[in-house]
């Protein structure tokens, strides 16, 4: 009855060893070594390889410590995972706050927003928390430092040329900012590092950090306001256009595919208006007019079938011929 408490004890062990160790490796691993000399065959092998094992209090003592050492590492593990958690949110709340007090996130907004323009945007000061955020603890001070990158596309940046390098520095290749926090859930410390071609990293603080809105290429950028501008009015008068395509269409088009007004005043001028077969209406529109391109086909005074087009203005309000073009 004992080895059978003792064998389903030590499975559990095993098994509960299986979701720590995802948490906490080495919590894990105690905790599975507790319940693995719980085992009735493995504390068999015990006995024969260390003699100690054969006293009682050594047996009953040693699963415990192993299951003691390995939840307190994890609960420690647990601890320090909620304090960095905790601390990354005042980070975050920060960056979400600040962005247009702090200067280094002030020259973010610029590039964020100048990049948007040349389809090169950026989304860290929305969502700082989507894995723009690494962090590291200094287990003597307590204090955890988060960098910070943006992950910029300098390469495109500078390909565009919608940011003019440093005089002195080169163009801007890098740039990260470090955050230090302490236990208290404090940012103590702000520094931004910018990396330059030329001269390499240097840091600065918020004071100290230049103003990377003097280096936009204020005419690359109009151009392509300009350029966007353009654009959108194009879409919106095709969109228009093609609004009053369809309104003309549904107003003015029967089921066979033609204007009633022109086909009416084709007959009427035909040498044999029973013998008027539509083959095709086009048309395109204009400011207050549709010109259309009516084909058709019937029976000259030959008696023979021959195929005519004659175009005509149609008003967009009517439906009605305002002149027949030929």
């Amino acid at each position: 009855m004992k080895n059978k408490i003792t064998l389903v004890l030590g499975i559990a062990l095993m098994l509960a060893s299986l979701f720590v160790i995802f948490k906490s490796f080495l919590g894990g691993i105690c905790i599975f070594l507790a319940g693995l000399v719980l085992l009735p065959k493995v504390s068999e092998k015990l006995l024969n390889l260390f003699p100690i094992w054969k006293t009682k209090a050594i047996r009953i003592v040693s699963p415990i410590l192993l299951f003691i050492i390995g939840s307190s590492i994890n609960a420690i593990q647990n601890k320090d995972e909620i304090s960095l958690a905790k601390k990354e949110d005042i980070v975050i709340e920060y960056i979400k706050q600040n962005v247009d007090n702090d200067k280094s996130l002030t020259n973010l907004k610029i590039l964020a927003e100048t990049g948007s323009l040349f389809d090169n945007g950026n989304s860290f000061l929305q969502h700082p928390h989507d894995g723009y955020l690494k962090p590291t603890t200094d287990t003597l001070t307590g204090i955890s430092t988060f960098i910070a990158n943006p992950r910029l596309n300098f390469e495109k940046i500078e390909s565009l040329r919608y940011l003019k390098p440093d005089p002195k520095k080169g163009n801007i290749i890098g740039y990260t900012i470090k955050y230090d926090v302490d236990e208290s859930k404090q940012i103590i410390a702000n520094k931004t590092i910018i990396e330059y071609s030329e001269t390499g990293s240097e840091e600065f603080t918020n004071e100290t950090i230049p103003n990377l809105a003097d280096l936009i290429n204020q005419n690359t950028v109009s151009y392509q306001k300009d350029m966007i501008a353009m654009k959108e009015q194009n879409e919106k008068d095709v969109e228009a256009y093609n609004k009053r395509v369809k309104d003309f269409d549904d107003k003015c088009f029967g089921l066979n595919g033609a204007v009633h007004s022109t086909i009416k005043l084709l007959k009427a001028n035909m040498n044999d208006p029973d013998s008027f077969e539509h083959v095709d209406t086009t048309f395109k529109i204009f400011k207050d007019y549709a010109y259309l391109n009516v084909t058709y086909r019937g029976k000259n005074a030959f008696n023979a079938t021959i195929t005519n087009t004659t175009s005509f203005k149609v008003s967009l309000d009517d439906c009605s011929i305002i002149e027949v073009v030929n």
